[in-house]
This record gives C-alpha cells, sequence and structure tokens, in this order.
C-alpha cells in the first residue's frame, strides 16, 4: 500500500465503520506519512490525532467529500501544503515511538510498595 500511497496526490479514507460510527485507522497514517493530502469525514476519534484544515481534508457527507477532491485537485501548491503539515505533523507526535514509549516506560516502574498486611487469623 505504502508505495500505491506514494504516489497518490489524495487518499480518501471512509473511517465509518457502520452508520455514524468511525474509527481511526492506520490507513490515516500511513496516508499522511507518504505525502499524500489525506481526506476523511470529520471525526471525533481521528481529529484527537489530527486537525482538520490543517493536517488534513474533512467532509461532512459524500456530495461535499466530492467537492472537497476537486477543490484539493484543482489547487496543488495548497494541497501540497497541507498534505506537508499533516505529514510533519504525524512525524513529530504520531509515531509508534510517540505512541508506545509512555506506555513502556509505565510498565518499567517497579510497583508501589504497599504497607505489609497483618496477617489474618482464623478463630
Amino acid at each position: 500500500m505504502a508505495a500505491i500511497y506514494q504516489r497518490a496526490r489524495i487518499v480518501v479514507n471512509f473511517a465509518e465503520i457502520v452508520p455514524d460510527v468511525f474509527a481511526c485507522r492506520g490507513r490515516v497514517f500511513e496516508a499522511t506519512m507518504s505525502g499524500a493530502l489525506l481526506v476523511e469525514r470529520d471525526n471525533v476519534h481521528t481529529n484527537r490525532w489530527l486537525r482538520p484544515g490543517l493536517h488534513y481534508a474533512s467532509y461532512r457527507d459524500l456530495g461535499e467529500m466530492a467537492f472537497v477532491v476537486r477543490y484539493w485537485l484543482q489547487h496543488e501548491d495548497g494541497r501540497k501544503r497541507l498534505a506537508a503539515r499533516g505529514r510533519d505533523h504525524v512525524a513529530a507526535h504520531c509515531s509508534a515511538e510517540n505512541y508506545w514509549r509512555p506506555l513502556l516506560e509505565l510498565a518499567h516502574r517497579p510497583f508501589a510498595v504497599l504497607p505489609s498486611a497483618r496477617p489474618l487469623v482464623l478463630a
């Protein structure tokens, strides 16, 4: 897929799993890191990682999606700038290392030492 994304100017991602249920999956990051402009329906899951209009192009419905794709295909310089901001943001803030490092550091911390409990005496 990476080779296809690298040749693409725009990658349209359909994040909706079932009506009104969205997920932010790997394609968001793969497409963005390839240098293509990500076009995706505006949703809270992707917006946890990227900001619409700053890192990717969003739309609200299929009619608007067609307009957004046509617009960015006609505005090459702006498309390249938006795609580059998205790529730079993902590289700096959304890498696997940035995701896993805090979790692994937490896992390597020693557990807190709890005060000794008195032995349970059964009468």
